[in-house]
């Protein structure tokens, strides 16, 4: 009898042993909400494609800085901010949120969508969920794609800048090192340099964001001349040593003069070089 007790506890080990060697088998994979593929990224644009699952009709797709994104510490916090900002293009329109939502969903698959107006050298999302267009909610978690826009390559080019005042008028004579670089130049008073720039108590811009708003002040005035985008750049823009006046100036004022190189290309105008202060 004692034998075959013993018996029959071998047979169980043995049972138990080859059960433990049997993996159970693994969990299904489970199928995103979207697969988001990034196609191309320049300086100021991302291009990407989005499959949606099956379950999945209308959907939101928006590019926002990773900056701005990450300072948020749930993902529905996020989705709570973009509605919110749809709900604020609508009331611009004149809509409702829920009468403008068909307008900024997308349903099923989408390839080779554009997305510009981005900054150059920085790290972006693109940010999808599913929504309900009569409800505006959110029926999906939140997908992140992260991508990082284009940078400029530098050019070295130095310019030499000298000055001759004839009471409230100055020559400004420009010689770049590079002369087939195309270049823009600006003068201002020191004292409003310093307070964009410098001052505790101004905007504490970097100089190379003072220039580009400058730039784009320019741009604006041109504009609101009557100037076509040709003669702007014709105006504002040049290439190689040239000489410029300007005039009007203000009396016992210091001036500051500011010149950097500029790349002109189908994404717009952007400064590759250092920007020289005289």
């Amino acid at each position: 009898m004692l034998n075959k007790l013993w018996a029959i506890v071998a047979l169980m080990a043995v049972a138990v042993a080859c059960g433990s060697e049997v993996d159970p088998p693994p969990p299904p994979t489970p199928i995103p909400d979207f697969r988001v593929e990034i196609d191309d990224v320049t300086r100021s644009t991302v291009t990407v494609s989005i499959a949606p699952s099956e379950k999945i009709a209308d959907y939101i797709c928006v590019v926002e800085e990773r900056s701005v994104v990450d300072e948020f510490t749930q993902s529905k916090f996020v989705i709570a901010t973009v509605f919110q900002e749809l709900t604020e293009e609508a009331s611009s329109k004149g809509l409702t949120l829920a009468e403008y939502m068909p307008s900024v969903v997308d349903n099923g698959k989408i390839e080779n969508a554009t997305f510009s107006g981005l900054k150059l050298d920085t790290e972006y999302y693109v940010l999808v969920f599913g929504v309900d267009t009569a409800s505006c909610t959110a029926t999906t978690e939140l997908t992140k794609v992260a991508f990082k826009t284009l940078a400029v390559e530098k050019r070295e080019c130095t310019f030499e800048v000298a000055t001759e005042v004839v009471d409230n008028s100055v020559t400004i004579s420009v010689s770049p090192s590079d002369e087939e670089v195309y270049w823009y130049l600006c003068t201002m008073p020191k004292s409003t340099y310093d307070y964009y720039v410098n001052d505790e108590n101004g905007y504490k811009m970097s100089e190379d964001y003072f220039y580009e708003y400058y730039f784009q002040q320019d741009i604006n005035a041109y504009r609101g001349a009557g100037y076509s985008d040709e003669q702007i750049i014709d105006a504002l823009i040049h290439q190689g040593s040239l000489q410029l006046q300007a005039s009007g100036l203000k009396e016992n004022t210091e001036y500051y003069i500011l010149v950097a190189g500029l790349i002109m290309d189908s994404e717009g105008i952007v400064i590759c070089t250092d920007i020289s202060k005289h």
